[in-house]
């Protein structure tokens, strides 16, 4: 350290792994970390469920909940993050970052009194904790980034570039180095949060319409086998002891069954939106049944019925299937789409269709490269038509999606697909891109072609495995008391979860060190030094 600067001594790592521990990070929940990342990015509403039930599941990983906050400042919802982050603090005074939060959020509101009452009247990371011996790398450029805007927001530059000095002598390439030499410009701070706005109000969203718009009933279906109604009137849990009585039915009446379920959805929609509002035991899974009993018969013909399905509004798609979009939808698509790349770009190309349902049919045609790695050149062929079309269509035709394009293009790094390289640089050019999903062209180019590899392959299941996995894991099948998704109060005992071993880790997934960046933004930068 800087002796100049501070009289205390201690350790710095650079372990990605340091920190699990104090994190209570499991093997399960850093598999999906990316995708979390991704959805804090995106400002949906709809995130805001999923994040409280991982929150009840993992009450003691603090990363959730700042993620949380991030999805509720991209929500516009201000007011809500700052409690998410007064929450982080109060659960897990450990976590450095959420006491960072705190800071920045003083700092930005020029309340430089209230910022050492967080930091300590030292700014000191030692004085701060004096118990711990030894800091990770990014703890310590992080609580200097904060100092730095401190002086700043007093004029003191001498003592703001002392500081950025210790951090880039400590990692001249971090992304805290880098910031931190901006800051020295006053003005910047009020700047940043102007740009953030700004970058946000260029993101370019589509207007969801559903294209097939079937004509409204009030008829029940009328089904081939009775034995159907099991997926109206058992949920998850309960369904499972039935499934090898609807898998022994007649395979092709069964198919049938199950589409009829499906359309007869979209045609009574306003029917089951009023009977779940008005029955407390009324259970709508029976459209995630026949999702995933259809996977389960490899019913490639009911493609159609499927696409149909991914092409109606973000309500209805919240509504009878939420968080299942992105965690199975894609395995019923893989069994389908195997012969059938085609289809799977012209339903890509449509207009007015809702994110999640585009990037669940690319990820389904990515883990055709995964899974047959001799098919990897037709998946980036695939990928290579699609980007044409987007590079050639206009904004005004209700197609162009930055969140998605930048989710792909995560896709196209993860392919390694460098041939790719001059069609991405062009969407980036139109700015078609969403930078905060997938970072900068430039930090993409070097992903793109860098020789280390991260597979995302994702394991086939049963639908019993499937079942088996939501009813072990989930929090509202494992016997947790009340509904708190929408209540931001958590203050309970939960069990101790097992610390996840450590694992190599992907160069754009979330930072296992907990500050919130990309790997390759932090830890990975450091361990290279």
């Amino acid at each position: 350290m800087n002796k100049k600067l501070n009289k205390y001594t201690y350790k710095i790592t650079s372990d990605a792994s340091f920190m699990d521990e104090q994190n209570a990070m499991t093997y399960e929940l850093k598999e999906q970390l990316e995708s979390l990342y991704h959805l804090a990015l995106s400002g949906r509403k709809s995130g805001v469920k999923k994040f409280h039930r991982l929150i009840k599941k993992h009450p003691r990983n603090p990363q959730l909940k700042n993620y949380l906050s991030i999805l509720y400042q991209k929500m516009g919802d201000t007011p809500k993050a700052n409690e998410v982050t007064k929450w982080i603090v109060a659960e897990h005074p450990n976590y450095l970052f959420g006491k960072l939060n705190v800071a920045f959020k003083y700092l930005a509101d020029e309340k430089y009194e209230k910022v050492t009452e967080v930091l300590g009247e030292e700014l000191e990371i030692k004085a701060l904790y004096p118990h711990r011996d030894t800091f990770h790398v990014s703890e310590i450029t992080g609580f200097y980034k904060a100092t730095v805007l401190y002086f700043i927001g007093l004029n003191n530059l001498k003592e703001a570039k002392k500081r950025v000095k210790l951090i880039k002598e400590l990692a001249p390439d971090s992304l805290d180095a880098q910031e931190a030499e901006n800051f020295l410009f006053s003005e910047k701070i009020k700047k940043a949060s102007q740009k953030m706005r700004k970058e946000d109000e260029k993101r370019i969203k589509v207007e969801i319409k559903p294209t097939n718009q079937r004509k409204s009933t009030n008829k029940p279906p009328v089904f081939t086998h009775p034995e159907i109604q099991l997926v109206y009137t058992k949920d998850i849990k309960d369904l499972q002891d039935d499934l090898d009585t609807l898998l022994a039915l007649p395979k092709e009446t069964l198919i049938k069954d199950l589409e009829l379920v499906l359309t007869n959805t979209i045609e009574r929609k306003a029917y089951y939106y009023n009977k779940f509002s008005n029955e407390d035991d009324a259970t709508n899974t029976f459209i995630i049944h026949a999702i995933l009993l259809l996977g389960e018969l490899k019913a490639k013909d009911s493609l159609p019925v499927i696409f149909e399905l991914l092409q109606q509004d973000e309500e209805f798609l919240e509504f009878f299937i939420g968080d299942f979009i992105t965690e199975y939808v894609w395995q019923t698509l893989f069994y389908m789409i195997q012969d059938r790349l085609d289809i799977c770009q012209e339903f890509m190309r449509l207009p007015g269709v809702y994110t999640f349902s585009k990037s669940e049919v690319a990820s389904a045609v990515d883990q055709i490269a995964w899974h047959f790695p001799q098919r990897k050149d037709e998946v980036i062929k695939w990928y290579k038509t699609l980007f044409e079309f987007y590079v050639q269509t206009d904004i005004d035709e209700n197609i162009i999606d930055s969140s998605l394009i930048g989710i792909l293009i995560g896709s196209a790094v993860e392919l390694k697909a460098k041939e790719l390289l001059p069609l991405i640089k062009e969407l980036y050019k139109q700015h078609k891109v969403d930078v905060f999903g997938c970072g900068t062209y430039t930090s993409v180019a070097i992903d793109i072609q860098s020789k280390e590899e991260h597979k995302h392959f994702r394991k086939l299941q049963s639908i019993k495995e499937i079942y088996h996995t939501i009813i072990t894991t989930w929090s509202s099948y494992i016997g947790e008391e009340g509904n708190h998704d929408d209540d931001d109060t958590f203050y309970e005992d939960w069990k101790e979860e097992p610390i996840i071993k450590k694992r190599k880790v992907g160069r754009n997934e979330p930072c296992p060190c907990g500050s919130g960046k990309k790997y390759k933004k932090c830890c990975l930068k450091h361990e290279k030094e």
